[in-house]
């Protein structure tokens, strides 16, 4: 054999048991990195595992917790059930425990309930059918609010020009009526500010329902009707009354009572207790309402460490029982700052 034949040989054998080693060189490190990722795996499986088991003897005291029985629950599509008390409704899913539960409020409440050992059970559950209760008139916000204010400016060039401003100048049964009744409500109560005003145009087309008996409470209601009757006469919008109408009557009755305070600043107070939004969810306002309306606010103060509409003390408000209960106390506290009761009487 040439000796050039032989340096080429001798050059392939020695580059191929080079390719050979660095071949053997790489399956033991890929060996060694997939002995690695198994236990890792076998870890992962391990921990996932163990969060199951956890979170299964959650759910399970949860049911507990909640009167819910494997055994009689009806169990739905996309984690819903029928709880013991034949209502529809879920668990929060680990993200909305995150991020806030995500729900339709048109259709579905978040209800939370705390136990004696001081754990929160929270879930969805399914409203009622008619839930949206109290929203009268069929309208946009911002055409309510738009009728209204143009109202407001009739009144104010009626009396510019000493003309008879209180008197009705629409037919009774119309809603421009209604809308010319409530801008001369506010007219007389001298609510002047923009923010407070479009919330009560928004609260006018709520109605209200108290749904605590107590005389004083309907005595109210009917004092608001006969005020329309006043205005109106015989008409279909003399059957009932707003909640912007019962906020306005407490103020002027607080303003009567106490001079050194205006029925506005009364008004602004009630409703910044309330933080309605007037481009809020028909169901957010209603829900809002009987919060604060039919005393139903226990254990959630105002922002101001105060409760309920008029802002009075925690012990206040654990002894009344109505609205009105709410009212009589706040009234105390006002004559003690400000002075004697006139006459402190629902009339």
């Amino acid at each position: 054999m040439r000796k050039q034949t032989k340096i080429v040989l001798w050059t392939v054998g020695a580059a191929t048991a080079a390719f050979a080693a660095y071949k053997a060189y790489k399956y033991y490190q890929e060996q060694q990195e997939l002995e690695a990722q198994a236990l890792d795996i076998n870890d992962v499986k391990a921990y996932a595992e163990a969060k199951r088991m956890d979170e299964l003897t959650e759910a399970r005291e949860n049911k507990l917790n909640a009167g819910i029985d494997d055994e009689d629950t009806e169990l739905a599509e996309d984690g819903w059930y029928t709880n013991h008390l034949g209502i529809l409704e879920r668990k929060l899913t680990r993200e909305e425990m995150v991020y806030g539960a995500d729900y339709d409020m048109l259709t579905e409440e978040l209800i939370e309930n705390e136990y004696m050992n001081g754990e929160v059970h929270t879930v969805i559950r399914k409203r009622a059918e008619n839930i949206l209760l109290n929203h009268r008139e069929k309208r946009g916000v911002s055409d309510v609010i738009d009728s209204v204010e143009d109202m407001a400016s009739q009144i104010r060039s009626l009396r510019n020009v000493d003309m008879e401003f209180e008197k009705r100048i629409y037919e009774r049964d119309t809603l421009e009526a209604l809308d010319y009744y409530i801008a001369l409500l506010m007219d007389r109560a001298g609510v002047h500010s923009g923010y407070d005003r479009e919330k009560l145009i928004v609260l006018s087309t709520y109605e209200y329902t108290p749904n605590v008996y107590d005389d004083n409470n309907h005595q109210v209601l009917e004092n608001i009707r006969n005020n329309r009757y006043q205005h109106l006469g015989v008409s279909p919008h003399t059957t009932w009354g707003s909640i912007a109408e019962v906020i306005i009557y407490y103020a002027e009755l607080l303003h009567f009572n106490v001079d050194d305070v205006s029925t506005q600043e009364y008004i602004s107070n009630m409703l910044e207790y309330m933080g309605v939004d007037y481009d809020d969810r028909d169901v957010v306002i209603n829900d809002i309402i009987v919060s604060y309306f039919e005393h139903n606010r226990r254990n959630k103060p105002n922002y101001d460490g105060t409760f309920g509409l008029f802002g009075i003390t925690e012990t206040q408000y654990n002894e009344s029982t109505c609205l009105n209960d709410e009212y009589e106390f706040f009234l105390g506290n006002q004559t003690r700052l400000h002075g004697e009761i006139k006459d402190g009487d629902i009339v």
